[in-house]
């Protein structure tokens, strides 16, 4: 798994989660390469996740919200545990 050598100025709130979901991303072009269409790398991510205890969706709708209201929704592509992006 990456793991991250020096402590970053800002540091990561949820290191440990960060850190699993780039090591997975990683083991997934290590092992397909380049070449294949999107949906072939987000449902392999999907699975190498899913080996490693995490969970991920994809083509999921998120309600958007700036400063407590509502402004839209996305169609995020991939997404896997919410608390890594979530900013506050």
């Amino acid at each position: 798994m990456l793991e991250i050598q020096d402590e970053h100025p800002d540091k990561l709130v949820h290191r440990a989660i960060t850190e699993a979901i780039i090591g997975a991303a990683f083991e997934v072009h290590r092992e397909l390469g380049y070449g294949f269409l999107e949906r072939v790398y987000q449902r392999a991510l999907q699975v190498e996740l899913s080996r490693r205890g995490l969970s991920a969706e994809i083509e999921k709708r998120i309600r958007v919200q700036y400063k407590g209201v509502v402004v839209g929704d996305y169609d995020a592509d991939f997404w896997s545990l919410m608390t890594v992006w979530r900013s506050k």
